[in-house]
């Protein structure tokens, strides 16, 4: 009969780590953000593929400038593509169109991304 392992541990017998959630909880309107304004709220778990634990690292997969796109996706394969070159041109707009002050609170930036 097989063995019980407790909740708290996984197979090789390590307390589990807690992993951030990253969701969507809103999309601002924009001219190029079409279709998806009812897509939340929806959890990422993968961005360009690669899965993350932190909001810190998450943060760094999106601002990789190596690919064209920003591929977000959930766990049921739906996908979110964010052209960068379009983001990033209407950014500024966007951040004084809906008032917002800064993009990411200082306790946030000042983190360190996983390896």
């Amino acid at each position: 009969m097989p063995e019980c392992v407790p909740a708290t541990e996984d197979e090789t017998g390590a307390p589990p780590t807690e992993a951030d959630t990253v969701e969507i909880v809103q999309v601002l309107p924009s001219a190029n953000n079409i279709g998806f304004h009812d897509v939340a709220p929806m959890t990422i778990s993968t961005v360009n593929g690669e899965t993350f634990s932190s909001w810190t690292y998450f943060q760094s997969l999106v601002k990789d400038g190596s690919q064209k796109n920003i591929v977000l996706e959930n766990d049921t394969g739906y996908q979110i593509v964010i052209n960068r070159q379009v983001a990033e041109k209407e950014h500024d707009a966007l951040l004084e169109k809906y008032r917002i002050p800064k993009t990411q609170p200082d306790d946030m930036a000042e983190e360190e991304a996983e390896p």
